[in-house]
């Protein structure tokens, strides 16, 4: 049972609403990534991104040379085989 499924089979009320709260406030949500500087993350961060075709682990910047600032990426779906890509994230969460 999914979070979601159990907070579906809450009767209406305060606890499917409380329930609901906390669900919503403890999942990371995807922050688009655009223009303006402020929507990229902490540099030297690990996180999941996103774009149309994959989610990927990626870390924009680095945390050992702090003026480099370009996306480092890691596909999921290669792991096994330890490649990188060099795939750019349109959004980015934080890993959870």
């Amino acid at each position: 049972m999914t979070p979601l499924d159990f907070i579906a089979s809450l009767p209406h009320g305060e606890a499917k609403a409380a329930a609901l709260t906390v669900y919503n406030l403890m999942t990371p949500v995807w922050t688009e990534i655009t223009d303006d500087p402020a929507t990229l993350p902490e540099n030297g961060m690990w996180l999941e991104g996103k774009n149309k075709q994959r989610r990927f682990l990626a870390m924009w910047g680095n945390s050992t040379e702090p003026t480099i600032k370009k996306w480092k990426s890691y596909d999921f779906l290669d792991r096994k085989y330890g490649s990188r890509n060099t795939m750019t994230p349109t959004h980015w969460r934080p890993i959870g």
